[in-house]
């Protein structure tokens, strides 16, 4: 797993993704809309890296 990019700091304890249109507000311990995004303690992390 690898810490993502293209997301920043949102308010109350979320993080906001900018890698699609949803810009999808996840808060911690929860995955965005596409669920290959997760916050894990304020830090998103690629769920699918390297994997085919």
């Amino acid at each position: 797993m690898k810490e993502a990019m293209f997301y920043h700091n949102g308010d109350d304890r979320t993080l906001s993704c900018d890698l699609c249109s949803h810009h999808c507000r996840i808060k911690d311990g929860c995955r965005g809309i596409c669920a290959v995004r997760e916050n894990r303690v304020g830090k998103m992390y690629r769920l699918v890296y390297e994997k085919v």
